[in-house]
């Protein structure tokens, strides 16, 4: 709802408020208010959401695949992405998405973020107990030569492996009850407010 996107758009600006390169350097730091920047953010968002989606569920149709990218402006702009910079349709995106992809080379900082997202030291013990599997499904998503470039190893037995997690998502994930599928999603948008959730997988 339109409550819940001004709601989300109040807690993205409070955690980017600090979040800024120093005023009189335009070279150091990040600034989480870059357009460039929100952009890929919010690409990223919606690449992954349609490529698990897909992989889970089957190709999207076009008629819902334009929807669902539609909704992803309105996602954006809540996360302060200036509406006019969104590609205008899915082959625009396509066309960004591939020439970002072919240009990304992680740095230090990248490489040592990666490694304390994937191998955490502290935090919820089911979590870190499940980070193998996250490793795993984190380099399958990824292009070849991210992943190597994030040094996440990839032979024969990570793409099998990969593979029957995929198969056993889509088996199994369809087949959970409506209520279990959509609690996650439920609970946080009750959360930011006013607005019952909609329809989704």
């Amino acid at each position: 709802t339109e409550e819940q996107l001004a709601a989300v758009r109040r807690a993205v600006n409070r955690a980017h408020a600090p979040v800024r390169r120093a005023a009189d350097d335009s070279t150091a730091g990040y600034n989480a208010f870059d357009a460039q920047s929100q952009l890929w953010v919010v690409a990223t968002l919606y690449d992954t959401a349609v490529t698990v989606y897909e992989k889970v569920h089957g190709a999207l149709d076009d008629d819902t695949a334009d929807r669902i990218y539609r909704e992803y402006a309105r996602i954006g702009t809540a996360l302060q992405l200036p509406a006019e910079l969104w590609p205008a349709d899915r082959p625009a995106f396509a066309r960004y998405w591939d020439e970002s992809l072919r240009n990304l080379e992680p740095d230090a900082a990248a490489l040592r973020v990666a490694h304390e997202l994937l191998h955490p030291v502290s935090g919820p013990f089911l979590m870190r107990l499940s980070m193998p599997l996250v490793r795993l499904v984190t380099a399958g998503l990824l292009p070849e030569h991210l992943r190597a470039g994030f040094g996440l190893p990839w032979k024969a037995r990570h793409q099998r492996s990969f593979d029957g997690t995929i198969r056993l998502l889509a088996a199994a994930y369809p087949r959970l009850p409506e209520k279990i599928r959509h609690w996650p999603k439920n609970y946080y948008l009750g959360r930011l407010g006013p607005g019952e959730p909609g329809p989704g997988k």
